[in-house]
């Protein structure tokens, strides 16, 4: 059973959420993607990727089939019998889930297995955003290691949905702070809507009473309020599902000049 298969055995059995499933999924990076010969020819004489192979589901619905590894696709394929060489793409989820899929009814995943899944059109906006937060968590944990690529610091400072917890009492409204062992003052920020669920009981707890608010804010906005605020520092996804990330206060004027 490889990851995919274990992480739709887990949504199954109701262990993780349809969002920590397209986390999963969006984040493996073993994809085989079908493409046909002749765009494999075209692709070659252009020197550009080739077209995604577009098949039918048995509804006739036009799907895009992607496979976690080679032997869903050979199984795949030996129960439609299939001849001939089949040629594919092996793709990160965060590229493949992040095309725009106007001809596409829906994603299907493994098909003909005994764990595919579809995603219908209804989801590609959401797997879209999830592609887009995973590229700025990697980008942010590059800049915090010193391993970014030369993009990081353009992608971290122009996404356009990060999280800010904020409490409101009477028409007042102040940010929540990180959680800290040291004492520290550490603004806290989200990358996408589960990071955030992940802190909201927490958030919730530390407001006293106060609603707690999701506000979305884009990079070069955040960047300026951090450096501005008095604080310490400031930390990504505090409270899971992925490891936090932390700055010092100066790296957020480091982000916002850097090109």
């Amino acid at each position: 059973m490889n990851q995919v298969e274990e992480l739709i055995a887990q949504w199954r059995d109701k262990k993780i959420s349809g969002t920590g499933l397209m986390r999963g999924l969006v984040s493996y990076a073993g994809w085989d993607v079908p493409v046909s010969e002749a765009a494999v020819g075209e692709a070659l004489a252009s020197n550009a990727a080739p077209s995604l192979q577009l098949s039918s589901d048995p509804d006739g619905a036009v799907c895009l089939l992607i496979f976690s590894s080679a032997e869903t696709m050979t199984r795949y394929r030996n129960s439609i019998g299939a001849k001939g060489d089949q040629h594919f793409l092996s793709v990160r989820g965060t590229w493949v889930f992040h095309l725009t899929l106007d001809k596409v009814d829906k994603i299907w995943i493994d098909g003909g297995s005994a764990h595919d899944i579809f995603y219908g059109k209804e989801h590609f906006g959401a797997l879209r955003d999830m592609a887009e937060a995973i590229k700025v968590e990697e980008a942010l944990v590059g800049l915090r290691k010193g391993t970014a690529p030369d993009n990081a610091i353009q992608t971290a400072k122009g996404y356009k949905n990060y999280y800010l917890p904020v409490a409101v009492k009477d028409n007042k409204p102040s940010f929540i702070m990180a959680p800290d062992e040291q004492g520290r003052a550490l603004a806290a920020a989200f990358t996408s809507d589960d990071t955030f669920d992940a802190f909201a009981p927490e958030a919730r707890a530390m407001a006293d009473g106060a609603e707690v608010q999701q506000m979305q804010i884009d990079g070069e906005a955040l960047f300026d309020t951090f450096q501005r605020m008095r604080i310490d520092g400031f930390v990504f996804n505090c409270a899971g599902p992925i490891p936090p990330v932390a700055f010092q206060q100066a790296a957020a004027g480091i982000i916002l000049e850097g090109k």
